[in-house]
């Protein structure tokens, strides 16, 4: 009460405990400052205590990018960090790190997150926010986003007009289709004429979509298709498994 903590009551042990709970976090873009006098400086403030709490946290993102100096500078540190330093090396080509610093670090491989995970996430976000959106706008900012939380999190931002995020707009926004046009695509492709087929493609085409998200939507809507065709149609499970191997084919061609 008196502003002393007597180390003994709750909110006093608590109170001691968040100073050492707070981390000083530094972030170095490697791809910027690859040079040895970069990894110097770091080393020589890496020394200092943190200015609040225990411990400093140097994330260097895309560290594959130092030169071969940097990385020598930057071993004897790795190997023997002051006790309040950690280090986090980011990248996206580990095999460009040498064998020297992998040996010496913790390996943490970090994969996208699944559509359902995505949807997940952004439905908590909705619920706190207390934001409506139609059905199936969050299945195609997750597909959008390709497993991505910070892209799935700026689509949905960006997709908020007063409180709700609409399907139109948000297809609109990202170049998708509708899920009726989807329909229509997959029936014509599975039972339509190929001149049908071709009339068809030609009108999308018209219309203005864009390739590279059509296919990726495409892909989305197979891969639905499929798992309910395992469930519920097992006649049809091969047709879709073909129809995803043309596919994803066709999205390597485009890439």
């Amino acid at each position: 009460p008196d502003g002393n903590p007597c180390h003994e009551c709750p909110n006093c042990i608590a109170f001691e405990k968040v100073p050492n709970a707070m981390i000083e976090v530094v972030e170095i873009d490697a791809a910027s400052y690859t040079g040895v006098d970069n990894i110097r400086e770091i080393i020589e403030h890496a020394q200092f205590t943190p200015t609040q709490g225990k411990y400093k946290v140097y994330i260097i993102d895309e560290v594959h990018m130092l030169t071969k100096e940097a990385f020598n500078a930057l071993l004897k540190t790795l190997e023997e960090p002051p006790a309040h330093v950690h280090f986090i090396l980011a990248t996206t080509e580990r095999h460009k790190v040498p064998v020297t610093i992998i040996s010496r670090t913790q390996s943490f491989l970090l994969k996208p997150l699944s559509e359902e995970k995505v949807i997940a996430l952004l439905q908590n976000v909705l619920k706190q926010e207390g934001i409506e959106a139609d059905a199936g706008t969050l299945e195609i900012i997750a597909l959008a986003s390709e497993g991505g939380v910070r892209d799935a999190l700026t689509l949905l931002e960006q997709s908020v007009i007063d409180k709700k995020i609409s399907m139109a707009h948000v297809s609109a926004q990202l170049g998708f289709v509708s899920l009726d046009t989807m329909k229509q695509f997959f029936a014509l492709w599975q039972n339509g004429t190929s001149e049908e087929k071709i009339t068809h493609l030609e009108k999308l085409y018209t219309d203005g979509i864009i390739v590279e998200q059509f296919v990726k939507q495409a892909i989305f809507y197979a891969r639905q298709q499929l798992h309910l065709a395992v469930r519920q149609n097992p006649q049809d499970k091969n047709w879709y498994i073909k129809c995803l191997e043309q596919l994803i084919n066709c999205e390597r061609q485009l890439h």
